[in-house]
């Protein structure tokens, strides 16, 4: 349960804390600073914390039909999990910082706008670059066609240790993208469609450590947006539908020691909007579905020997997984304003039902028979939490403000024994805990020029 609302809160919060950059008619200077609590657990015997922090500078500048933009980035998102009953300390990081230059321009029917990128993760310099371009035929708003390529990476750094051995690895993964996308602008009625469509085409793994790393990620993503903006109102409805599978297999000095298999991971979201225009508070309503769900098994050694030796006597940890997670998001917020100040109170609402079961044990000597047998499954039949987040802005001159802060409320959590405990199931003890996260603050300094 706890890694599926850690799942779930990133793609809430993701649009909030990604830095991304302004858009003004001359020119701006914007600073951006967030932080997110995520989610953070405390017993007598164990915790778990996971946290996100981002800051960014961002430089915009527009000449004619070319917008130039610059921003300077960092991101941190941390996870760790400690358990003394079983001897397992988990730190996972996706940390670096980041330079970033492009640019938007185009002469008659085309565009195009290259962007790159340099990111420092763990010592080490990596690139990353996208072209975006295609055709435009201005008299009827149509994007006639629209391409990318598009290179990024995951950087990150993942320790583990299980029962007094450790392994750590430092990874640097390019992910080679090819994008298309179709844009429709009916400017009779005000409406737009995107269509987008991603995979990667090509992996090239790099790693930083005695162990090595390779995997076989197949990524695919789909997006279909309509915007209608009429007199009255503003109409936002979106699709986002992304896929996954991913093997990944760990080595030392050359040689497998553990493999990790996801044969389906996927998320898929489903979003509206109402904003009603020619009112004096201008309220929105809208409506989320959210669904995803992780199947993955594998072994994990706490010290490879050889991939023979550690298959037969080596101390192994296997595992499965398998769960899901439904949730519905309803909500509303008013534009209140007070003078120079625009002050935005909101309030959504969250019904979320998780499935999730996780087993771990290890082989008895020469794998013959099963120890430490571990059936850990959530009870948990749905739960609600309500989120309260108040937006307020001020503007003086060329500059401007604005601070927002939310908050993650529980309300309600319903819980089932959903099957029997096998025989000689152990239970791992509980302990009395106090749970805490789901804040999130956001700071933003800008000026035009």
């Amino acid at each position: 349960m706890r890694i599926s609302l850690v799942f779930l809160l990133i793609f809430l919060a993701a649009v909030f804390i990604s830095p991304q950059p302004d858009t003004s008619s001359s020119g701006s200077l914007s600073f951006r600073s967030g932080y997110f609590s995520i989610f953070n657990e405390k017993t007598d015997f164990s915790h778990f914390n996971s946290s996100i922090l981002s800051n960014s500078l961002n430089i915009n500048y527009k000449l004619d039909k070319t917008v130039l933009y610059s921003s300077m980035s960092s991101y941190r998102f941390i996870v760790e999990s400690r358990n003394s009953n079983n001897r397992t300390n988990v730190d996972l990081q996706n940390r670096e910082d980041a330079v970033q230059v492009g640019l938007s321009t185009g002469f008659r029917s085309l565009f195009i706008k290259p962007e790159i990128r340099f990111s420092k993760a763990n010592k080490k310099i990596l690139t990353e670059y996208s072209i975006d371009y295609g055709i435009y035929h201005p008299g009827m708003g149509l994007y006639l066609a629209q391409f990318s390529y598009i290179k990024t990476h995951f950087p990150f750094y993942a320790m583990g240790v299980y029962a007094g051995e450790g392994f750590g690895i430092t990874n640097y993964t390019p992910y080679y993208l090819l994008s298309t996308k179709i844009g429709l602008n009916l400017i009779p009625d005000g409406s737009t469609f995107d269509i987008e469509y991603f995979k990667n085409i090509q992996v090239d793994n790099k790693f930083d450590s005695s162990f090595g790393y390779t995997d076989k990620p197949e990524i695919e993503m789909f997006n279909l947006t309509h915007n209608h903006n009429s007199k009255d109102f503003i109409l936002r409805t979106g699709f986002t539908r992304l896929t996954g599978r991913w093997r990944i297999i760990l080595l030392y000095e050359n040689l497998p020691f553990s493999t990790i298999t996801f044969p389906t991971v996927s998320y898929s979201a489903l979003a509206s909007e109402l904003k009603l225009k020619n009112t004096r508070f201008t309220p929105s309503i809208f409506f989320n579905y959210y669904y995803f769900r992780i199947d993955g098994a594998g072994n994990i050694q706490s010290w490879p020997f050889t991939s023979v030796i550690t298959n037969v006597v080596a101390n192994r940890m296997n595992f499965r997984i398998d769960g899901w997670l439904n949730a519905i998001n309803l909500g509303g917020k008013l534009t209140l304003p007070l003078g120079g100040f625009h002050i935005s109170p909101e309030l959504q609402f969250y019904h979320i039902i998780p499935e999730s079961e996780i087993d771990t044990w290890q082989p008895e000597y020469l794998v013959f028979g099963v120890r430490n047998f571990y059936d850990s499954y959530d009870e948990i039949k749905n739960a609600g939490l309500a989120r309260l987040r108040v937006f307020t802005d001020w503007k003086l001159e060329d500059y401007s403000i604005s601070a927002e802060l939310s908050q993650f409320i529980p309300l309600y959590l319903t819980k089932e024994i959903k099957k029997k405990r096998p025989p000689g199931y152990i239970k791992p003890e509980q302990g009395q805990g106090t749970i805490t996260g789901g804040t999130e603050i956001q700071i933003k300094i800008s000026r035009e020029f």
